[in-house]
């Protein structure tokens, strides 16, 4: 034999659209149950924590969910080629947040942490090319010393001028 829930303890059909919409707001920006128990009480609406729990859990964490993975997904199509420095905080911060999270989502970190690593070896791409274009700069004018009809002398001052010997 089922009872009746007390009247405590239903959340979504209790609450009036606009009180709903300031608990799913609270919720997501991650206030806690006491608190949210402390607004509902300021319009006359009791509420166990209990309940506001189990409508976190049943309606605002799946949503939350989503919306990280929407948003994950999307940080995943963006080439990291022309990403600044404080966008890539940004997103370390995100994955940080997101794997401190009780409900953290794999995938989505997994993602997040993937845009870093390509971020970081595109920058020492970047810096390993710099450093090759130094190499064959360097060599090219070594060539064109050798090649020269200078004196040995010559040829010894300008190739410790081109290394820096």
């Amino acid at each position: 034999m089922l009872r009746k829930p007390r009247p405590d303890s239903v959340i979504g059909s209790q609450l009036p659209p606009v009180i709903k919409d300031d608990v799913d707001a609270m919720l997501f920006g991650g206030s806690s149950y006491k608190d949210v128990q402390e607004r509902l009480a300021e319009d006359g609406i009791t509420l166990s924590q209990e309940a506001i729990r189990r409508y976190y859990h049943s309606q605002i964490l799946p949503a939350r969910l989503a919306r990280q993975n929407k948003t994950a997904e999307e940080l995943n199509k963006i080439s990291v080629d022309g990403v600044d420095e404080a966008t890539m905080r940004a997103i370390r911060s995100a994955a940080l947040d997101l794997a401190a999270s009780p409900s953290c989502d794999p995938k989505a970190l997994s993602i997040l942490v993937g845009l870093i690593l390509k971020a970081e070896q595109l920058a020492q791409d970047k810096r390993r090319l710099k450093i090759l274009e130094a190499k064959a700069a360097q060599a090219d004018a070594a060539k064109q010393v050798t090649q020269s009809t200078l004196t040995p002398e010559e040829r010894d001052r300008k190739l410790r001028s081109i290394f820096g010997c």
